[in-house]
């Protein structure tokens, strides 16, 4: 790319210039950085994807279950269910199968983008692909530890886990851009995020209204699909479910819509990241520089 497509990280954004300035990003690097993406998580992603497939199915089941059992007045049908022990573990899998393919999507951009930076447009890929050895695992315990942080402040009254979840955001860009540990990104995280909560939360706000809004949209056509042609019943199996094959592209695609609408957040979240750290600490080393290439 030339110098002149340039997109400045560190810099003073406002939501919009934000959201401009990541569908910017995103369309002038969207092919070299989705090739880094798919060659760090095509293995979690596919992965994910299978295991989902099962998991939503299951999904159907057991909710399905719930229904029948709460209108009979016998809820001691659904926890005898077989399909609710296999759930959990199906859960539980899920979990951390998705957890893992986050990370690695996580980590392949900000190593992208911390690589962007340093070259001012230009991608070391062996850089990037040292940072994804290097700090793949930690991203992934990382998001275990928030993760387990916000559910916990969830529980206790669902505001706690609005803040958690709010500040925590900001710990995995600063493992990989401060080349922080674990522990030590999470405490960061607070002092990072201190001063900038409300302003931070408004913009993931607004992001997430945007996303959700967009993924249930897209979502229409399945739940038409399965309200319409799954027949669902006690009695049902889960190879009924998932030997469908247009229920199987609905939830494939669904998928990948999710891991996109992902990568859209991550990015973004670098970008407040820069945004917060240029309030706090401006980068007047990178206004010399640039005032000498002028």
């Amino acid at each position: 790319m030339s110098n002149t497509d340039f997109i400045k990280f560190k810099k003073l954004r406002d939501l919009g210039a934000i959201l401009n300035d990541t569908f910017k990003f995103l369309r002038t690097e969207w092919q070299p950085l989705f090739s880094t993406i798919i060659k760090a998580s095509v293995i979690p992603v596919v992965l994910t994807t299978l295991v989902g497939v099962f998991f939503t199915g299951n999904t159907l089941l057991v909710l399905k279950a719930y229904t029948e059992s709460a209108l009979n007045g016998n809820l001691s049908d659904f926890f005898g269910y077989e399909n609710v022990n296999s759930f959990f573990l199906i859960f539980i899998f899920f979990s951390i199968s998705i957890t893992f393919t986050y990370a690695a999507i996580n980590v392949s951009i900000f190593a992208y983008i911390k690589s962007y930076i340093v070259g001012r447009g230009l991608i070391n890929y062996n850089d990037v692909k040292q940072t994804i050895k290097d700090k793949l695992l930690s991203v992934f315990f990382l998001s275990i530890v928030t993760g387990v942080i916000s559910l916990v402040g969830y529980l206790l009254f669902l505001l706690p886990g609005v803040y958690f979840a709010n500040v925590l955001t900001m710990a995995s860009p600063i493992l990989i851009f401060q080349d922080r540990g674990v522990f030590q990104s999470v405490g960061d995280a607070f002092n990072f995020i201190k001063g900038h909560w409300w302003n931070t939360f408004g913009i993931f706000l607004v992001i997430s209204i945007i996303i959700g809004i967009t993924g249930w949209i897209l979502n229409l056509p399945s739940e038409f699909y399965v309200k319409n042609n799954i027949s669902i019943t006690l009695s049902t199996d889960i190879s009924e479910i998932i030997s469908d094959p247009i229920y199987l592209l609905f939830v494939v695609v669904s998928y990948i819509f999710q891991f996109l609408f992902h990568v859209f957040t991550s990015v973004s979240t670098t970008f407040i990241y820069f945004d917060i750290q240029e309030q706090e600490y401006p980068s007047t080393s990178d206004i010399i520089n640039e005032i000498g290439e002028e």
